[in-house]
């Protein structure tokens, strides 16, 4: 979507559209609406709640910039988990772009064969704060038992109050996207699509069994694409630990 960058950034500054990003109704996004759409839900959940926490982990964090915008207005404690050689670029290209990053805790972690949470804690992760736990556009990579692996770190972690906020994807998404273009890019950077749920029927029962199977209850969630015959593909969803 590089195309489109000037227009999203014009978005983004103004709060105005122009061609594009569209801003389609709730249910009627389209999969070309993914990455705007979903960062709109983020956004909407993450406003509601940052005030009620003390301490903000993005899981798997790549090049998210959530730290370095106007939350680093608030008191929060931050903390990036992600893997040592994305972290390492990450920093090198905040360090050239002239972008502080000493307000942010950086932890590697291998979410597949390490104990994020455990990680988080050795970096100095306090259990007793209400956290936000930002997991956007990971479970996708990860298999079923990683992605309950890691639910269940932070439910059995995090004080009561704390909030995963996180996109969980439709089968039919995964299928589509390994079999179109978008499998020569996941080819080229080595990552494979693997974890999704069944939302072809009902896709909110679907959702609140396999959250609530961790001992999370389901707080407010946005299905994209819910208008469409074959159901969302894919749903933005805060779930709580209580």
């Amino acid at each position: 979507m590089a195309y489109s960058l000037p227009l999203w950034v014009k978005y983004k500054i103004s709060g105005g559209v122009a061609l594009y990003p569209r801003v389609p109704a709730l249910g009627a996004e389209a999969i070309v609406d993914l990455i705007v759409e979903r960062t709109l839900y983020f956004d909407r959940v993450i406003e509601r709640v940052v005030e009620q926490v003390d301490q903000l982990v993005v899981m798997g964090a790549g090049y998210d910039m959530g730290a370095y915008g106007k939350l680093q207005g608030k008191n929060l404690s931050f903390f990036e988990l992600d893997q040592p050689s994305v972290q390492t670029h990450k920093l090198a290209t905040l360090e050239s772009s002239g972008i502080a990053s000493e307000h942010v805790t950086f932890v590697s972690v291998d979410f597949t064969n390490e104990n994020a949470m455990g990680r988080l804690i050795e970096s100095g992760f306090d259990t007793s704060k209400k956290t936000l736990f930002l997991w956007e556009g990971v479970t996708l990579y990860l298999s079923e038992a990683d992605v309950r692996k890691t639910m269940r770190g932070i439910c059995n972690t995090a004080t009561a109050g704390s909030v995963l906020l996180a996109d969980i994807y439709a089968q039919r998404f995964i299928e589509i996207a390994g079999k179109t273009s978008a499998k020569k890019t996941l080819d080229a950077t080595d990552e494979g699509l693997d974890f999704g749920l069944n939302f072809s029927t009902k896709h909110e029962e679907s959702l609140s069994v396999f959250v609530e199977s961790e001992s999370m209850p389901v707080g407010e969630c946005f299905f994209l694409g819910e208008k469409s015959d074959k159901g969302p593909f894919v749903v933005v969803v805060e779930a709580i630990i209580d």
